[in-house]
């Protein structure tokens, strides 16, 4: 029981740094050997750690030791768990809001469409309400009834007692009837004095117009002898300056030819300086070229290399993973027989 009970600490404690060096990935080439080395070396120690614990280990500690282990196992389970949730809200929040968004911008967007059609469609209503209203209070009852009052009326026109109502009824419209004559009368007025404003104003425009066109021949006619004006003057001054450009050139020419002479004989030496160089260059660039080809060869070469290497580093990383997923395949049927153990135990006491 104690030999058992300190393998599955030791294979315990192997499964935790076996899930952190599995964990760690390896990011440099060349740190891969020493890291694979480290793990080698990792597990040669916790192998003679074992054997240390075996020896240690009593009865009495065993039962508080394993439940150590196991209390480390929860937490280090729960902050995993916690982590790993924490993750996912953090991805939920950032693939899923901007989403949500647009979903609700385009969802706000149209109810405020829905809303302003409705209130559109509300004050149409109203609109047509109220014109009804007008169109009841004023039409006599033999035309279409349209509203609830006017319905009563109605009814209350085809008993025959109640005749006053009626007559009052008809006094009414015919009261409205003579002061929408009235309006209408104003109205044709008003209309009448707006035409002779018009009128006039359009007679007042249209002078405007004429003597404004006038006043636009006499500014054309001004404008055009000014232009005449202004080219004859422009040639004269263009005449000058021909003058006086053509005798500048004469003198830049004269300079222009001392110069030539000058720089032909300073051509030709850098001429044969160039010449000099030229060649040196060739040759130096022929070297160069010997040069790269003997780097490209090598680099093809070091590529070989590490092509080779790392298939052979991958390999073992394979070999590293599946003694590991081994191992963790052990541990868990050693801690399997610890609880089948543990509960021989409680059966037997």
């Amino acid at each position: 029981m104690i030999h058992t009970a300190m393998i599955a600490f030791g294979l315990i404690f192997l499964m935790f740094f076996l899930k952190e060096c599995g964990n760690k990935e390896i990011k440099v080439k060349d740190n891969k050997e020493i890291k694979i080395s480290q793990e080698e070396s990792s597990l040669n120690n916790t192998k003679t750690s074992i054997k240390d614990i075996e020896l240690i280990l009593n009865e009495k500690e065993k039962h508080q030791v394993i439940m150590e282990v196991v209390s480390q196992i929860e937490i280090e389970n729960k902050s995993a768990i916690d982590r790993e949730h924490i993750s996912l809200k953090d991805k939920l929040i950032k693939e899923i809001r901007p989403e949500l968004k647009i979903k609700l911008t385009a969802l706000a967007k149209a109810e405020a469409e829905k809303l302003a059609q409705a209130k559109a469609e509300a004050e149409k209503l109203a609109q047509a309400k109220a014109e009804a209203e007008k169109e009841t209070k004023v039409s006599t009852p033999s035309k279409t009834i349209k509203s609830e009052e006017n319905i009563e009326i109605a009814m209350l026109m085809a008993q025959p007692t109640k005749t006053d109502k009626h007559k009052a009824l008809q006094k009414e419209n015919a009261q409205l009837k003579e002061k929408i004559n009235k309006l209408l009368e104003i109205a044709k007025k008003a209309t009448k004095q707006a035409q002779l404003e018009d009128n006039i104003t359009s007679e007042k425009i249209q002078s405007i117009m004429t003597q404004n066109s006038n006043l636009r021949l006499l500014l054309k006619d001004a404008t055009s002898t000014a232009k005449e004006a202004t080219k004859e003057i422009q040639l004269l001054k263009g005449l000058e300056s021909n003058l006086t450009a053509e005798l500048e050139k004469e003198k830049l020419l004269k300079e222009q030819n001392h110069n030539l002479n000058n720089n032909v004989t300073e051509l030709l030496f850098v001429e044969e300086n160039l010449t000099k160089t030229l060649k040196e260059t060739q040759a130096k660039l022929k070297t160069l070229e010997a040069q790269k080809s003997e780097e490209m060869q090598t680099l093809l070469s070091n590529k070989n290399n590490l092509e080779s290497n790392l298939t052979v580093e991958l390999e073992k990383e394979k070999l590293l993973k599946e003694e590991n997923e081994n191992l963790t395949a052990k541990i868990t049927g050693l801690l399997s027989m610890v609880e089948k153990e543990k509960s021989v135990e409680e059966n037997l006491s």
